[in-house]
Protein backbone atom coordinates (compact mmCIF):
# COMPACT_ATOMS: atom_id res chain seq x y z
CA UNK A 1 0.00 0.00 0.00
CA UNK A 2 1.36 3.39 -0.95
CA UNK A 3 2.03 5.44 2.19
CA UNK A 4 1.40 8.79 0.48
CA UNK A 5 -2.25 8.04 -0.33
CA UNK A 6 -1.85 7.45 -4.06
CA UNK A 7 -4.31 4.54 -3.94
CA UNK A 8 -7.94 5.56 -3.55
CA UNK A 9 -11.28 3.80 -3.52
CA UNK A 10 -14.87 4.77 -4.25
CA UNK A 11 -15.71 3.20 -0.87
CA UNK A 12 -13.56 5.72 1.00
CA UNK A 13 -10.08 5.98 2.46
CA UNK A 14 -7.82 3.11 3.47
CA UNK A 15 -7.31 3.51 7.24
CA UNK A 16 -3.87 2.63 8.54
CA UNK A 17 -3.70 -0.87 10.00
CA UNK A 18 -1.08 -3.10 11.58
CA UNK A 19 -1.62 -6.71 12.60
CA UNK A 20 -2.03 -6.90 16.41
CA UNK A 21 0.29 -9.16 18.34
CA UNK A 22 -1.99 -12.10 19.21
CA UNK A 23 -0.18 -15.25 20.24
CA UNK A 24 -1.15 -18.61 18.82
CA UNK A 25 -2.17 -20.06 22.18
CA UNK A 26 -4.27 -17.01 23.08
CA UNK A 27 -6.01 -17.00 19.70
CA UNK A 28 -6.79 -20.71 19.90
CA UNK A 29 -8.05 -20.47 23.49
CA UNK A 30 -10.33 -17.56 22.56
CA UNK A 31 -11.81 -19.23 19.50
CA UNK A 32 -12.24 -22.61 21.16
CA UNK A 33 -13.79 -21.03 24.23
CA UNK A 34 -16.49 -18.93 22.58
CA UNK A 35 -19.80 -20.48 23.59
CA UNK A 36 -23.43 -19.97 22.70
CA UNK A 37 -25.09 -18.04 25.53
CA UNK A 38 -28.76 -18.62 26.37
CA UNK A 39 -28.95 -16.81 29.69
CA UNK A 40 -28.61 -13.03 29.78
CA UNK A 41 -28.62 -10.28 32.36
CA UNK A 42 -31.60 -7.90 32.12
CA UNK A 43 -29.29 -5.09 30.99
CA UNK A 44 -29.56 -3.13 27.76
CA UNK A 45 -26.51 -2.81 25.52
CA UNK A 46 -25.34 0.74 24.91
CA UNK A 47 -26.29 1.82 21.42
CA UNK A 48 -22.75 2.91 20.58
CA UNK A 49 -21.30 -0.45 21.62
CA UNK A 50 -24.01 -2.36 19.76
CA UNK A 51 -23.41 -0.36 16.59
CA UNK A 52 -19.66 -0.94 16.86
CA UNK A 53 -20.03 -4.70 17.36
CA UNK A 54 -22.49 -5.20 14.50
CA UNK A 55 -20.53 -2.80 12.32
CA UNK A 56 -17.59 -5.19 12.18
CA UNK A 57 -19.67 -7.16 9.66
CA UNK A 58 -18.65 -4.57 7.06
CA UNK A 59 -15.13 -6.03 7.16
CA UNK A 60 -16.23 -9.63 6.64
CA UNK A 61 -15.30 -11.07 3.26
CA UNK A 62 -18.04 -11.45 0.65
CA UNK A 63 -18.13 -13.30 -2.65
CA UNK A 64 -16.70 -11.11 -5.44
CA UNK A 65 -16.42 -8.33 -2.84
CA UNK A 66 -20.18 -7.81 -3.18
CA UNK A 67 -20.42 -6.18 0.27
CA UNK A 68 -24.09 -7.13 0.15
CA UNK A 69 -24.82 -7.77 3.84
CA UNK A 70 -27.36 -5.54 5.60
CA UNK A 71 -28.17 -5.54 9.32
CA UNK A 72 -31.41 -5.01 11.20
CA UNK A 73 -30.95 -4.52 14.96
CA UNK A 74 -33.99 -5.14 17.14
CA UNK A 75 -33.95 -3.80 20.72
CA UNK A 76 -36.28 -2.89 23.57
CA UNK A 77 -39.90 -4.03 23.44
CA UNK A 78 -39.52 -4.88 19.77
CA UNK A 79 -37.53 -7.96 20.78
CA UNK A 80 -40.55 -9.51 22.50
CA UNK A 81 -42.75 -8.38 19.60
CA UNK A 82 -40.47 -10.25 17.19
CA UNK A 83 -40.42 -13.29 19.46
CA UNK A 84 -44.23 -13.29 19.54
CA UNK A 85 -44.44 -13.21 15.75
CA UNK A 86 -41.99 -16.07 15.44
CA UNK A 87 -43.81 -18.04 18.12
CA UNK A 88 -47.08 -17.54 16.21
CA UNK A 89 -45.44 -19.04 13.13
CA UNK A 90 -44.58 -22.21 15.04
CA UNK A 91 -48.03 -22.28 16.62
CA UNK A 92 -49.45 -22.28 13.10
CA UNK A 93 -46.98 -24.94 11.94
CA UNK A 94 -47.77 -27.09 14.97
CA UNK A 95 -51.49 -26.85 14.17
CA UNK A 96 -50.81 -28.19 10.69
CA UNK A 97 -48.90 -31.14 12.07
CA UNK A 98 -51.95 -32.13 14.09
CA UNK A 99 -53.89 -32.71 10.88
CA UNK A 100 -52.75 -36.18 9.87
CA UNK A 101 -54.56 -35.97 6.54
CA UNK A 102 -52.16 -33.19 5.51
CA UNK A 103 -49.05 -35.26 6.16
CA UNK A 104 -48.72 -36.59 2.59
CA UNK A 105 -48.54 -32.99 1.40
CA UNK A 106 -46.41 -31.72 4.28
CA UNK A 107 -43.91 -34.52 3.66
CA UNK A 108 -42.73 -32.63 0.57
CA UNK A 109 -42.35 -29.32 2.41
CA UNK A 110 -40.04 -27.93 5.09
CA UNK A 111 -42.27 -29.64 7.68
CA UNK A 112 -40.84 -33.02 6.69
CA UNK A 113 -38.06 -32.74 9.26
CA UNK A 114 -40.63 -32.32 12.03
CA UNK A 115 -42.76 -35.24 10.85
CA UNK A 116 -39.73 -37.50 11.16
CA UNK A 117 -39.04 -36.36 14.76
CA UNK A 118 -42.24 -36.58 16.84
CA UNK A 119 -40.37 -36.15 20.13
CA UNK A 120 -38.89 -32.91 18.82
CA UNK A 121 -42.34 -31.73 17.77
CA UNK A 122 -43.67 -32.44 21.27
CA UNK A 123 -40.89 -30.32 22.78
CA UNK A 124 -41.59 -27.41 20.44
CA UNK A 125 -45.33 -27.69 21.12
CA UNK A 126 -44.71 -27.33 24.85
CA UNK A 127 -42.44 -24.32 24.36
CA UNK A 128 -44.91 -22.62 22.02
CA UNK A 129 -47.78 -23.08 24.45
CA UNK A 130 -45.79 -21.76 27.44
CA UNK A 131 -44.36 -18.78 25.59
CA UNK A 132 -44.54 -15.42 27.38
CA UNK A 133 -42.07 -12.83 28.64
CA UNK A 134 -40.85 -15.18 31.36
CA UNK A 135 -40.64 -18.19 29.04
CA UNK A 136 -38.95 -16.82 25.94
CA UNK A 137 -37.67 -20.00 24.29
CA UNK A 138 -36.60 -18.08 21.20
CA UNK A 139 -34.42 -15.18 22.35
CA UNK A 140 -33.90 -16.12 26.02
CA UNK A 141 -34.57 -12.61 27.23
CA UNK A 142 -31.66 -11.12 25.28
CA UNK A 143 -31.77 -7.32 24.92
CA UNK A 144 -30.88 -7.30 21.21
CA UNK A 145 -31.60 -9.40 18.14
CA UNK A 146 -29.58 -8.98 14.95
CA UNK A 147 -30.88 -10.02 11.54
CA UNK A 148 -28.42 -10.08 8.64
CA UNK A 149 -29.87 -10.03 5.13
CA UNK A 150 -28.65 -10.04 1.54
CA UNK A 151 -30.37 -9.06 -1.73
CA UNK A 152 -32.72 -11.76 -3.00
CA UNK A 153 -31.01 -11.64 -6.38
CA UNK A 154 -27.80 -12.88 -4.72
CA UNK A 155 -29.04 -16.44 -4.48
CA UNK A 156 -25.66 -18.06 -4.94
CA UNK A 157 -23.66 -16.55 -2.05
CA UNK A 158 -26.01 -14.27 -0.11
CA UNK A 159 -26.48 -16.79 2.69
CA UNK A 160 -22.77 -17.57 2.80
CA UNK A 161 -21.87 -13.88 3.05
CA UNK A 162 -24.35 -13.36 5.90
CA UNK A 163 -23.09 -16.44 7.73
CA UNK A 164 -19.48 -15.29 7.58
CA UNK A 165 -20.47 -11.79 8.71
CA UNK A 166 -22.54 -13.17 11.59
CA UNK A 167 -19.63 -15.22 12.87
CA UNK A 168 -17.36 -12.15 12.72
CA UNK A 169 -19.88 -10.17 14.77
CA UNK A 170 -20.29 -12.91 17.38
CA UNK A 171 -16.54 -13.34 17.76
CA UNK A 172 -16.08 -9.59 18.23
CA UNK A 173 -18.98 -9.56 20.67
CA UNK A 174 -17.22 -12.19 22.77
CA UNK A 175 -14.03 -10.10 22.71
CA UNK A 176 -15.88 -7.13 24.28
CA UNK A 177 -17.68 -9.23 26.87
CA UNK A 178 -21.01 -9.85 25.14
CA UNK A 179 -22.66 -13.22 24.71
CA UNK A 180 -24.38 -14.41 21.55
CA UNK A 181 -26.39 -17.29 20.17
CA UNK A 182 -27.53 -18.16 16.66
CA UNK A 183 -31.32 -18.53 16.58
CA UNK A 184 -32.19 -20.96 13.80
CA UNK A 185 -35.89 -21.11 14.70
CA UNK A 186 -36.22 -17.36 14.15
CA UNK A 187 -34.18 -17.50 10.96
CA UNK A 188 -36.57 -20.06 9.45
CA UNK A 189 -39.71 -18.19 10.52
CA UNK A 190 -38.54 -14.75 9.33
CA UNK A 191 -37.41 -16.12 5.99
CA UNK A 192 -40.62 -18.09 5.33
CA UNK A 193 -43.23 -15.66 6.64
CA UNK A 194 -42.77 -12.36 4.88
CA UNK A 195 -45.08 -10.50 7.29
CA UNK A 196 -42.52 -10.96 10.09
CA UNK A 197 -39.77 -9.36 8.02
CA UNK A 198 -42.12 -6.53 7.10
CA UNK A 199 -42.96 -5.91 10.77
CA UNK A 200 -39.24 -5.53 11.46
CA UNK A 201 -38.81 -3.08 8.59
CA UNK A 202 -36.74 -5.41 6.39
CA UNK A 203 -37.15 -4.26 2.76
CA UNK A 204 -38.81 -6.58 0.25
CA UNK A 205 -35.66 -6.92 -1.86
CA UNK A 206 -33.67 -8.36 1.06
CA UNK A 207 -33.78 -11.98 2.21
CA UNK A 208 -32.93 -12.64 5.90
CA UNK A 209 -30.24 -15.29 6.28
CA UNK A 210 -28.83 -15.02 9.81
CA UNK A 211 -30.49 -14.27 13.15
CA UNK A 212 -28.65 -14.13 16.46
CA UNK A 213 -28.99 -12.50 19.87
CA UNK A 214 -26.55 -10.33 21.81
CA UNK A 215 -26.45 -9.46 25.50
CA UNK A 216 -24.53 -9.46 28.76
CA UNK A 217 -24.00 -13.12 29.76
CA UNK A 218 -25.52 -14.15 33.07
CA UNK A 219 -23.24 -17.21 33.16
CA UNK A 220 -19.50 -17.75 32.97
CA UNK A 221 -17.96 -20.87 31.49
CA UNK A 222 -14.90 -22.43 33.09
CA UNK A 223 -14.48 -25.45 30.81
CA UNK A 224 -14.47 -26.14 27.11
CA UNK A 225 -17.27 -28.27 25.65
CA UNK A 226 -16.55 -31.88 24.75
CA UNK A 227 -15.99 -32.24 21.04
CA UNK A 228 -15.36 -35.13 18.67
CA UNK A 229 -12.06 -34.85 16.76
CA UNK A 230 -12.51 -33.10 13.43
CA UNK A 231 -12.50 -35.60 10.53
CA UNK A 232 -9.65 -34.53 8.23
CA UNK A 233 -8.70 -35.91 4.83
CA UNK A 234 -5.22 -35.04 3.62
CA UNK A 235 -4.85 -34.62 -0.13
CA UNK A 236 -1.42 -34.21 -1.68
CA UNK A 237 1.65 -36.24 -2.53
CA UNK A 238 3.75 -34.55 0.17
CA UNK A 239 1.45 -35.60 3.02
CA UNK A 240 2.55 -38.73 4.84
CA UNK A 241 0.07 -41.14 6.40
CA UNK A 242 -0.74 -41.51 10.06
CA UNK A 243 -1.31 -37.83 10.87
CA UNK A 244 -4.97 -38.05 11.77
CA UNK A 245 -4.46 -40.67 14.45
CA UNK A 246 -1.95 -38.43 16.21
CA UNK A 247 -4.04 -35.27 16.10
CA UNK A 248 -6.51 -34.82 18.96
CA UNK A 249 -9.18 -32.20 19.52
CA UNK A 250 -8.56 -29.46 22.05
CA UNK A 251 -9.90 -31.09 25.21
CA UNK A 252 -11.29 -29.55 28.43
CA UNK A 253 -8.15 -30.71 30.21
CA UNK A 254 -6.11 -28.13 28.35
CA UNK A 255 -4.27 -30.01 25.58
CA UNK A 256 -2.49 -27.69 23.20
CA UNK A 257 -1.63 -28.87 19.74
CA UNK A 258 1.70 -27.78 18.32
CA UNK A 259 2.14 -29.03 14.77
CA UNK A 260 5.61 -28.97 13.31
CA UNK A 261 5.82 -30.33 9.89
CA UNK A 262 9.04 -32.16 8.91
CA UNK A 263 7.46 -35.51 9.77
CA UNK A 264 4.43 -34.91 7.59
CA UNK A 265 5.77 -32.81 4.70
CA UNK A 266 8.39 -33.31 2.05
CA UNK A 267 11.88 -31.91 1.62
CA UNK A 268 10.64 -28.33 1.32
CA UNK A 269 9.96 -28.16 5.06
CA UNK A 270 12.12 -25.55 6.86
CA UNK A 271 14.98 -27.22 8.71
CA UNK A 272 14.01 -25.45 11.96
CA UNK A 273 10.83 -27.51 12.30
CA UNK A 274 11.05 -30.61 14.47
CA UNK A 275 8.78 -33.64 14.46
CA UNK A 276 5.04 -33.54 14.95
CA UNK A 277 4.38 -33.53 18.69
CA UNK A 278 1.73 -32.65 21.21
CA UNK A 279 2.45 -30.81 24.43
CA UNK A 280 0.39 -30.50 27.61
Amino acid sequence: MCVVGAVRSLEGEFPRWQAPAIGRDAARAFLAGRRSVRCFKPVEIERELLADVVGIAAYAPTASNAQDVSATIVTGDRVFELASLVNDYYRWLESLLKRWYLWPVLWFTAARGYLKRPAHVATIRERVQRFDRDHDWLFFGAPAVVVLSAPRRHRMFGRTNCTIAAERVMQYAAAVGLGSCWIGFAEVAIERRRSIAQAMGIPEHLRPHAVFVLGQPAVEYRRLPARRPLPVSWVGASIAGGVAKNAKALAPGGLRRRFQWDDVCGNDTPTSASSLRETV
